[in-house]
């Protein structure tokens, strides 16, 4: 509840520091970029924070401590399996890692579609005289129709990559949990510990 509490204040100042800031912005920023895609961006960068701040902080921090402790338990086991353990993280961590840069890229390309999207969407809406004087509602219909095919696309790559990335942890998770049981196995008949551990 603490934590949501902080959450909740901390939201609330990024949206008071994006007024702020957009307030100080001069005039040519405000007819360059669309309200709505600024509108968008606000809300983008608050939702970030609230699903780092509820999913990602509170599950990454007990995920590296659970690591840490284990791979202590395991080399004082056996030496070998708190090793092995080591390894099989780094592997983990550097093989997920590499799909990063792709992964950003991938989230970029799909931020300026929503941008573009929710951008012509309130300026449509904004602007409803105009467009009704001119019977543009199916032509703005329309238009935002194509830019959300586009958005589809990217979600689909975005997906391709996610599932890509889990297929590699998967992998990893699975090959290191043979490889410490098989470590495990082979230590029982030295005695360094017993079938139970």
């Amino acid at each position: 509840k603490r934590g949501q509490a902080i959450t909740r204040v901390t939201s609330r100042k990024i949206d008071g520091d994006a007024l702020a800031h957009l307030l100080a912005l001069p005039l040519k920023f405000h007819y360059e970029y669309r309200s709505g895609e600024i509108q968008e961006r606000i809300n983008r960068l608050r939702n970030s924070f609230e699903n780092f701040m509820n999913q990602g902080l509170f599950d990454l921090v007990p995920g590296i401590v659970t690591v840490v402790f284990m791979t202590i338990y395991l080399a004082y086991l056996d030496v070998r399996l708190g090793i092995a353990n080591v390894v099989i993280v780094c592997i983990f961590a550097g093989w997920s890692g590499a799909l990063i840069p792709c992964l950003d890229r991938a989230w970029e390309d799909i931020e300026k579609g929503w941008r573009k999207r929710y951008g012509r969407m309130w300026d449509a809406v904004r602007n409803i005289g105009i467009v009704k004087a001119n019977s543009a509602e199916l032509y703005e219909r329309k238009f935002v129709g194509k830019l959300m095919q586009q958005d589809a696309k990217l979600d689909e790559k975005l997906m391709a990559l996610f599932n890509k990335n889990a297929a590699r942890q998967d992998i990893v998770s699975g090959i290191g949990t043979v490889v410490l049981f098989g470590l495990a196995a082979l230590a029982i008949p030295d005695g360094a510990i017993s079938p139970g551990q």
